[in-house]
Order: structure tokens, then sequence, then C-alpha cells
């Protein structure tokens, strides 16, 4: 049983090592056809399409990272239909932009758009480490320039600010 055991935990080392080589870029790119730090582009379901289920993409954490001082907003598109429910995360962030996993708080989410359907407020908590991934969690409904503001409860966080188009 030990054999065995062992065997598995080097499988994990080994695989661990490589995810963590690859993220960091030290082959010459992640391998996904992206610009390494770079936001990449996010395909938005149609309204006929309907995914079974989204899955919040993998980011890896900056062992250096100081305190989270805002937000970061991704997996947003600049561009949105009218009614089409559409991804966001939002990254604790510290003063030189690295996700800082420790971030406990509440955030709260706020639209230019009153028509908006915008998450709930959100409590981050060991578990999460200062990152949320929200399903299809914004859904603005009142065409052109919009904006979603993603704020610290308490106040002691910069909020984040991200504008979209909606057609």
């Amino acid at each position: 049983m030990g054999k065995k055991f062992l065997g598995k935990g080097r499988i994990w080392l080994l695989s661990l090592s490589i995810g963590l080589i690859l993220s960091l870029g030290l082959f010459g790119g992640c391998g996904k056809g992206c610009r390494c730090g770079e936001e990449e582009p996010v395909k938005e379901p149609t309204s006929s399409e309907k995914p079974d289920k989204v899955k919040a993409p993998r980011l890896v954490p900056s062992p250096t990272a100081g305190s989270a001082v805002t937000f970061r907003i991704s997996h947003f598109p600049p561009k949105v239909e009218k009614g089409v429910p559409t991804n966001i995360q939002v990254e604790a962030v510290d003063d030189q932009g690295r996700w800082a996993q420790d971030y406990l708080g509440k955030i709260t989410f706020e639209s230019s758009d009153p028509q908006a359907k915008l998450p709930r407020d959100f409590d981050y908590r060991p578990p999460s480490r200062g990152l949320r991934f929200f399903a299809q969690g914004v859904t603005l409904n009142t065409p052109g320039k919009q904006t979603v503001i993603v704020k610290d409860v308490s106040g002691k966080l910069k909020p984040a600010k991200v504008e979209v188009l909606v057609e």
C-alpha cells in the first residue's frame, strides 16, 4: 500500500510542477494561443446557446502578494448583448496588481444601468481566497455605454469599475 501511495504522490507532484511551469510561461506562453499577461477574449454564448455548466478560469496565486487594496474585474467583455447574462470575475489585488488571496471581506455590485441584474453581495471567506467567478452573473438591459462597479462594503478598498457597450 505504501508503494501505491508514494507513486500517486509522485504523480501529483509532477503534475503540480508541470502546471506551475506552464502557468508561469516558462516554455514561451501558456499554450492556449493567448499573449500571456493580457486578458483573454471570452466567447460569450449567444441567446440560442445555453451552456450546461460554466467553469471558472484557473488562476495561479502569487506567493509574494501584499494586502488587497482594490479589485480586478476580468472575464467581462467590452460589448454585451442587451438582456444576455454575462460572466464576470472579481479578484482582490494588492498595490502591484498581484492576486491578494488573503482578502476576507464583502463586496457589492453597482451599475449605471438602472435595469441591470447583478450578483448579490458576496462574502470572501478562506475557501474563496480573494477570487470569485460569477457564471452569467451580470445582465445589462439598457442599450448604450454602461458601467459595472465592484465595491468593498467596508469602504477600505478602492472600488473597481469596468465600462461596457450594451447593444
